[in-house]
């Protein structure tokens, strides 16, 4: 079996690879409200944030579905505080 088709098997997978354009989309649509109906300036850094976020999310429910008693992991581990540094950036000029 190729590595294509063993992606389409797995549904926990298909299901994180489906969630994250509408956790992207769903973010850019907040931001696009913020910019319009509240003047938040929201540039180049929003964009990189939504797209780390949606990212993100899949994979921390991927990780702690596998490994429920495991969240040690050093990427898993570092990857918020990357969140947290982009979505301060994304909101200043």
């Amino acid at each position: 079996m190729t590595a294509l088709a063993s992606i389409f098997h797995d549904t926990r997978l298909l299901a994180a690879l489906w969630a994250a354009p509408f956790i992207y989309f769903t973010a850019l649509a907040v931001g696009r409200w913020l910019k319009r109906k509240q003047g938040v300036p929201l540039g180049l850094m929003f964009q990189i944030f939504c797209v780390s976020l949606a990212a993100y999310v899949p994979l921390r429910v991927l990780h702690a579905v596998e490994h429920p008693q495991v969240w040690h992991g050093e990427g898993i581990r570092t990857f918020p505080s990357v969140l947290i540094v982009l979505g301060l950036a994304a909101g200043k000029k």
